[in-house]
């Protein structure tokens, strides 16, 4: 990467500061990425989709404040990000937070707009739902809601970079493709692990099927009393079962994704494959033990786990050495 302006640099690092809450596995997964360009755009593309998505939980605002917000509000720090991402995508001049990082990541890889576009129109779904009839409705909403992100995250970690023009590009309609199915497989992960946390949240309803919760003989109203006891055998069945359903969409995507996989860099498949292993670990786990959801530590990585992950990927790509994340400050 050229040098560049110190107000990109200071955007970057706001997007850096922003990517960075919550060390989530996505954001510590990419600090493993060799490419800085690479890096950059995925921390720009990753602090809005972080900001919108933390605006809709009501745990931050733009500043990072914690405050309980109404709708109106919400949907106005909604429309903001969008607004962002718009006018990076048209190159509008943007000096605003981080706008001059975006702008500057959607000069060197072309945006994929469709998935923008379904990503905010699934967070503003969000402010009026509270829970899903079908699993149909379900996936209409997970196109946006996770697979879009995931998506945006392969066109960042796949896309070839042409070195003659500084241009990063990638068949775009299967990298939505691959991206969706494999949203949606996460989703369900991520939506079983932190089932609880969202269940005793005092603003949040898991965002369940009802289709499915029926038919493991559940409702909304059995869901509060999980904890204690109450229908426990059924809550296995019914965690085991969205964890099959999201195994198949997991195959199903494998040879679409070892087609983006195939012109890759080996660092590249290092990233992609430790983020999809992260995530059929805790899938596993869930499998194994669905009642190590009401111990939030239980159902999250440990460091020694995810060393270990770590240490089984770079065999498997017969790496010469195991790779070490790159902190920000050694980027340029």
């Amino acid at each position: 990467m050229s040098s560049l302006s110190i107000e990109i640099m200071n955007s970057y690092r706001l997007a850096e500061r922003i990517s960075a809450r919550e060390n989530s596995n996505l954001y510590l997964a990419s600090q493993y990425l060799e490419d800085h360009s690479r890096y950059f755009m995925m921390i720009s593309i990753y602090a809005i989709l972080r900001l919108s998505d933390d605006v809709v939980d009501e745990k931050q605002d733009y500043t990072g404040n914690i405050t309980l917000k109404n709708e109106t509000t919400i949907l106005a720090h909604l429309n903001r990000y969008q607004v962002q991402y718009l006018q990076a995508s048209t190159q509008q001049a943007n000096y605003l937070g981080l706008g001059p990082a975006l702008g500057h990541t959607c000069t060197l890889m072309p945006p994929l707009s469709v998935a923008w576009n379904d990503f905010f129109s699934a967070m503003k779904q969000d402010l009026t739902r509270d829970i899903f009839t079908t699993y149909d409705d379900f996936l209409t909403y997970a196109k946006g809601a996770t697979g879009a992100p995931t998506s945006l995250m392969l066109q960042v970690y796949l896309s070839h970079h042409n070195f003659l023009n500084n241009q990063y590009v990638i068949d775009q309609q299967q990298c939505l493709r691959v991206g969706r199915m494999l949203g949606e497989w996460a989703y369900i992960v991520h939506f079983l692990r932190d089932f609880y946390k969202d269940l005793v949240h005092p603003h949040t309803i898991p965002l369940a099927c009802l289709e499915d919760l029926h038919a493991c003989d559940l409702s909304l109203e059995d869901l509060k009393h999980i904890k204690t006891g109450h229908k426990r055998h059924e809550y296995r069945h019914y965690a085991r079962m969205m964890l099959d359903r999201a195994q198949v969409v997991y195959h199903a995507t494998q040879p679409e994704l070892f087609n983006l996989l195939k012109p890759a860099s080996q660092n590249q498949r290092f990233v992609v494959q430790l983020i999809i292993k992260i995530y059929a670990h805790l899938a596993d786990k869930l499998y194994d033990a669905p009642d190590a959801v009401f111990d939030e530590e239980a159902c999250h990585l440990s460091a020694t786990e995810y060393q270990s992950i770590i240490r089984t990927l770079a065999r498997e790509l017969s790496l010469s050495h195991l790779p070490e994340p790159i902190p920000f400050e050694h980027r340029h």
